[in-house]
């Protein structure tokens, strides 16, 4: 009987008035789970003024989360869309900083603070 490797990505979507749409994303962010966080988020900007990216809950952020996150800066200032992180927790806030993304991506501490315009 075979387990599965890592943990599975679990990203729920969260539509909201005026244009917010909020992916809440749990679970391990890694080479296997990032391009299915690319696919949720790709498919929202493009309808959105502004997505918040909801960290929180996720366990483990690696290089394949961080690029899908700058790829995902870009498609959002593209289409015109605010792309927003939510992390307070050291395995992905860590990442950011030791990358000297922080200064890239538009950090909040929670979803409120970053739905506040």
């Amino acid at each position: 009987m075979s387990e599965p490797v890592g943990e599975v990505i679990r990203v729920d979507v969260e539509r909201r008035d005026q244009g917010q749409v909020i992916l809440h994303v749990a679970g391990d962010v890694d080479m296997t789970t990032a391009p299915e966080l690319d696919r949720h988020i790709s498919t929202v900007v493009t309808n959105a003024k502004v997505v918040v990216v909801n960290l929180l809950a996720v366990t483990f952020f690696g290089s394949p989360g961080l690029s899908v996150l700058v790829a995902a800066r870009g498609k959002a200032e593209a289409a015109g869309c605010a792309l927003r992180v939510v992390a307070t927790q050291n395995a992905v806030i860590r990442p950011v900083r030791i990358t000297g993304l922080q200064g890239s991506l538009e950090l909040f501490d929670t979803v409120a603070d970053a739905l506040h315009d």
